[in-house]
């Protein structure tokens, strides 16, 4: 496999533990009981909208590697696969 390719899958991984960790944020922010806080409500949705922006950068992500391995000939999607397990 080329070592773009490589690099963008190791992205990949990086980006879904940066998700994880954004939703956790996010998840915590929704356990706090003061829903009512303006503070909090924008705080919780300044989070929703960081989770959201990761999520689409994966999707992107995974579709350019997709297309950067079709491209290249590289026929096994294994890589790919556990990459977004």
């Amino acid at each position: 496999m080329p070592d773009y390719i490589a690099k963008m899958i190791e992205q990949l991984k990086e980006l879904k533990q940066r998700l994880e960790e954004q939703k956790e944020q996010l998840t915590q922010l929704q356990a706090q009981s003061d829903q009512e806080d303006e503070v909090l409500k924008a705080q919780i949705e300044a989070q929703a909208n960081i989770v959201s922006t990761i999520q689409s950068q994966i999707v992107t992500l995974v579709q350019t590697i997709s297309q950067a391995m079709k491209d290249a000939g590289v026929t096994d999607a294994g890589a790919l696969v556990s990459a977004m397990v």
